[in-house]
């Protein structure tokens, strides 16, 4: 089949990242306030990433310039 046919090459970003979520009913979109989960299983952002492990707000990154 074509399964392996197609490679997708990616760069590695470093930084900090977080997700913002909005409500929507297909026509208006209500944004949700901006989040960070803990996606390394060990202490101080170590170990392997897992499928996260909790989220916090407000994050302190989430300015309005970078939101907009």
């Amino acid at each position: 089949g074509d399964a392996g046919s197609l490679l997708v090459v990616e760069d590695c970003l470093i930084g900090e990242e977080l997700s913002i979520l909005y409500l929507t009913d297909g026509e208006r979109a209500l944004p949700l306030i901006p989040s960070q989960d803990h996606k390394p299983i060990g202490e101080g952002d170590t170990g392997p990433n897992t499928g996260g492990m909790g989220a916090y707000s407000p994050v302190s990154i989430a300015d309005g310039a970078l939101i907009d």
